[in-house]
């Protein structure tokens, strides 16, 4: 639950798209990963449903689609979010849900089915443009970085620091 003025018409979203940052990660992150958001109030589980590139490593930057798993939250574009799983961490800024942003035009994503190989595959044909560089839904030109830093110059200027610093 959440304290805030009408006007802004809160609703909770099942999904979100951020642009995140691997700190440290032992092997690779694939869809379907799993990984605590801990973001203001919210501590929950998510789940990996779509991402810009097909693996992530520690260092790697990535648009990414988490689904949470118990309930929706009350999130908004711009918060930022710190993920864990073990001894892997993550930061991230939330770039939109499926009630504003870059999310609101597009469908519900499917779940992510295992295929007889173990290789995830998605049963929405949206979620394959993920492979081809740019998560469903994502912002007009295809990139969840100029979405989260549009207006900030001060973000635009770090983007090209290495990750950590």
């Amino acid at each position: 639950m959440v304290l805030v003025d009408e006007h802004l018409k809160p609703a909770a979203s099942w999904e979100f798209d951020a642009d995140i940052a691997i700190l440290t990660h032992s092997t690779t992150i694939q869809p379907r990963y799993q990984a605590v958001i801990h973001c203001e109030i919210i501590r929950q589980a998510a789940r990996v449903v779509a991402m810009s590139q097909e693996r992530l490593r520690s260092g790697d930057r990535a648009c990414v689609r988490f689904r949470f798993l118990q309930r929706p939250e009350y999130i908004t574009a711009g918060t930022r979010f710190v993920f864990r799983e073990g001894r892997t961490k993550g930061i991230g800024v939330v770039v939109g849900t499926e009630h504003d942003g870059p999310l609101a035009a597009a469908e519900p994503t499917e779940a992510v089915s295992a295929t007889a190989n173990g290789a995830a595959a998605s049963t929405s044909a949206a979620a394959a443009a993920a492979g081809a560089g740019a998560v469903k839904g994502g912002s007009a030109n295809g990139t969840c970085a100029a979405t989260a830093t549009a207006g900030r110059p001060d973000v635009a200027q770090r983007k090209d620091q290495p990750v950590g610093r």
